[in-house]
């Protein structure tokens, strides 16, 4: 390492010294809707995660630090020192995001194939099976 250059962990460690941590654990920031990409764009729905990631982003941002390594470094010690029932929190919001981006994405796109002909078949009635010829003279009154 040469001289002069702080490690990014004690940068990220100053960084939490700063932040509020109660704004983060439960998070300030919990609408699920504010989490969700726009309907047209082909990301995929923030995890646990991204979302304590998000909210470190704002706190650190309010606080006056923009550097995002620092920031993604800080956000990673701080979930890593988290307990468990910190993070369930963040569990329920990115569950509740993807229920979101699941409603909002859903888009049925299928085409129902009848693989019944329109016209009536130009092969001459079975002898050997009248079922299947009155099956086809049925389907044709119905779709016409």
């Amino acid at each position: 390492m040469s001289e002069g250059k702080i490690p990014m962990e004690n940068l990220a460690i100053s960084l939490i010294n700063i932040l509020n941590r109660r704004n983060i654990f439960p998070p300030l920031f919990n609408n699920p809707e504010s989490f969700v990409h726009p309907v047209d764009s082909k990301k995929k729905p923030f995890n646990s995660f991204m979302i304590c990631r998000r909210n470190v982003y704002k706190e650190s941002n309010r606080k006056g630090n923009h550097n995002m390594r620092v920031i993604s470094k800080a956000a990673g010690i701080l979930w890593n020192s988290a307990s468990l029932e910190e993070k369930n929190v963040y569990k329920e919001i990115a569950d509740r995001v993807h229920e979101i981006y699941l409603l909002r994405s859903c888009t049925f796109k299928f085409k129902l194939k009848i693989p019944f002909p329109k016209e009536p078949s130009p092969h001459p009635l079975s002898a050997t099976n009248p079922k299947k010829d009155l099956n086809r003279s049925k389907i044709f009154f119905l779709l016409n």
